[in-house]
């Protein structure tokens, strides 16, 4: 009996040796594979319990900055009570404190005084400007000249070639090539590193602007649009959707000369210039078309950015597909317009 007893010890201790190796490395192997871990308690018995998934902690990614360009204009919500309504061309302005808005999308916008607006008393802090033996007022992108007999200040587009000291509030810049260029609403500006001021310039043929200055006007050739705001001609080119300035077209047709224009005759005709377009009246039709430079005409002066050039050894001046040739008369130096070949 008690061998027998003996051999159940025995073969008790064999099955239990076998299976505790067995298990060992079963669980072992559940331990690497799975999401369970074998913990042992003091009690010498091992539960299963859940192991707890390592993440990997994602790698930061720079964020990318995106400039976010100013607003060309300054909007207000709410237009101040004490402010005055304007009705120009059939539009509605609103001035307070010597600055235009006029209502749109994002409420009330800042813009330069709509051109042939008058007022009778100039704004507070206004700059006095002697350009080429003329007055101007300047006051937060808008020009103003004095009319002694109707008493009153009248808005006017910037005239080119006169230098402000600082840019006024909204402006964008943009690039023609490397050369950088300063925006307000239709006027461009370019910095004169001698004085640090900017000069009003003509619009830079070949720049493109994101958006055309309020108050342009369209106009057709062929069915062709090309778009016009005092003097400057714009198309749209829609593989880069923007406006491009572009030479001003021959044969279109305008309502109204631009501010700046200088009138000369040739002969029994009467021919409008204005930096380096030429326009002739329809008084039919009551329209000023453009037209090509008319032979024997002579300037009284360059128009401003016009750059001096020689050709076969004589200088002369080239703006905008012209070329002006220096020559005295009357003992005073005038300019004949020939077309650029």
């Amino acid at each position: 009996m008690f061998k027998t007893l003996l051999k159940k010890i025995l073969l008790f201790l064999f099955i239990g040796t076998v299976f505790f190796g067995f298990s060992s490395d079963f669980f072992q192997q559940i331990s690497e594979n799975s999401p369970f871990v074998l913990v042992a308690k003091s009690n010498n018995k091992k539960i299963i319990k859940k192991k707890t998934s390592q993440k990997k902690k994602p790698k930061k990614q720079r964020k990318k900055i995106v400039k976010k360009t100013t607003p060309p204009s300054q909007s207000l919500k709410v237009i101040p009570k004490d402010h005055q309504v304007i009705q120009h061309k059939k539009n509605k302005y609103y001035y307070h404190k010597g600055k235009y808005y006029r209502y749109g999308k994002y409420g009330y916008n800042l813009i330069p005084g709509p051109m042939g607006t008058r007022i009778r008393v100039l704004p507070y802090g206004y700059q006095k400007i002697l350009y080429r033996n003329k007055p101007y007022y300047y006051y937060h992108g808008t020009y103003y000249t004095y009319n002694p007999r109707l008493r009153e200040y009248m808005v006017v587009h910037s005239p080119y070639g006169i230098h402000v000291p600082q840019l006024p509030y909204g402006y964008q810049t943009f690039y023609l090539g490397s050369v950088p260029y300063y925006y307000y609403y239709g006027s461009f500006y370019s910095l004169d590193p001698r004085t640090n001021a900017y000069i009003a310039v003509n619009s830079p043929i070949g720049i493109q602007i994101p958006e055309l200055p309020y108050g342009y006007e369209t106009y057709y050739i062929n069915n062709i649009p090309y778009y016009y705001y005092n003097g400057s001609y714009y198309s749209f080119n829609p593989s880069i959707s923007a406006y491009v300035v572009i030479p001003s077209p021959v044969g279109i047709q305008i309502s109204e000369l631009p501010y700046g224009y200088e009138t000369y005759n040739v002969g029994s005709r009467s021919y409008y210039y204005h930096y380096g377009t030429f326009y002739r009246y329809d008084p039919a039709r009551r329209i000023y078309m453009v037209v090509d430079a008319p032979s024997g005409l002579f300037l009284n002066s360059l128009p401003y950015g016009a750059k001096s050039v020689y050709v076969g050894g004589m200088k002369r001046y080239l703006y905008r597909g012209y070329h002006y040739i220096p020559m005295k008369q009357g003992g005073r130096t005038v300019y004949r317009v020939t077309r650029r070949r």
